[in-house]
């Protein structure tokens, strides 16, 4: 069996699945693999507040008093 795929995508997390929407969003056929059994059985599921973003107010103080 032979498959054609523009974009392979190696793995389910927040990164390869960013990607995948957005070349699935130009166009391109995608193909996604993971090692798990389950899509959502990643890294970023467990991340639990890990993924933080910068919105110009914030401050390392009251990112340590999230976090902590």
């Amino acid at each position: 069996m032979s498959l054609h795929v523009d974009v392979l995508v190696i793995g389910a997390g927040i990164g390869g699945l960013s990607a995948a929407i957005r070349a699935r969003q130009a166009g391109m056929h995608v193909l996604v693999i993971t090692k798990a059994e389950e899509i959502w059985e990643c890294n970023t599921h467990y991340a639990q507040g890990g993924i933080i973003a910068w919105n110009g107010n914030d401050n390392p103080e009251l990112l340590a008093r999230d976090i902590y």
